[in-house]
């Protein structure tokens, strides 16, 4: 929380950075440390998450036909809804869970154990992420995002990517393309 306070305390009295948004909930105290910062709440509709589901399987062929059977498609969406708990990013989450199934019994599976909750989600998420064949570049690529001093093209990103960790030389032999990145 610390942390995040001083954070917060920056961007506030930042002259470039006029305005800070969060998906999560924020404790009281957070207003204590910036006072002269105005809070909105946003209340996300079950509409919203409607709209993503329905705008994330435009690209999900599979998860698509399988939810045009007897109902599927309602019992996904009660499923996402209720355990997303309103947030985008968990509904996304769920969602990409969700897009390895190849059938309704799969389909079952996999809604019977959706996490909830951002936790469990975030738990879920990177378990599945040990499970692949290149973990490390699964993890890498959003480490670099995070933690870089400027704003990388998605071609620096690749060649970053492609920097061996124990020597920290570059390996062309390493690099990927854009496509297989976002496919990972």
């Amino acid at each position: 929380m610390r942390k995040r306070v001083e954070l917060w305390s920056v961007v506030m009295k930042s002259d470039v950075l006029q305005c800070a948004g969060s998906s999560r909930l924020e404790p009281p105290p957070l207003k204590d440390h910036v006072p002269e910062a105005d809070f909105i709440d946003i209340i996300v509709q079950d509409a919203n998450i409607e709209r993503l589901i329905e705008d994330k399987l435009l690209g999900m062929k599979v998860l698509a036909r399988i939810l045009e059977k007897d109902g599927w498609r309602e019992k996904v969406l009660a499923t996402v809804l209720k355990k997303s708990d309103g947030m985008f990013l968990v509904a996304s989450l769920q969602l990409d869970v969700l897009r390895s199934c190849m059938n309704i019994d799969g389909l079952r599976k996999a809604l019977d154990g959706l996490p909830g909750g951002v936790d469990a989600m975030y738990f879920a998420t990177m378990k599945h992420i040990e499970a692949q064949n290149y973990p490390i570049i699964i993890k890498c690529a959003p480490t670099w995002l995070v933690h870089t001093c400027w704003m990388l093209s998605m071609d620096d990103l690749l060649h970053a990517i492609a920097v061996q960790p124990d020597t920290f030389k570059f390996n062309p032999e390493l690099l990927l393309t854009a496509d297989t990145l976002l496919s990972l």
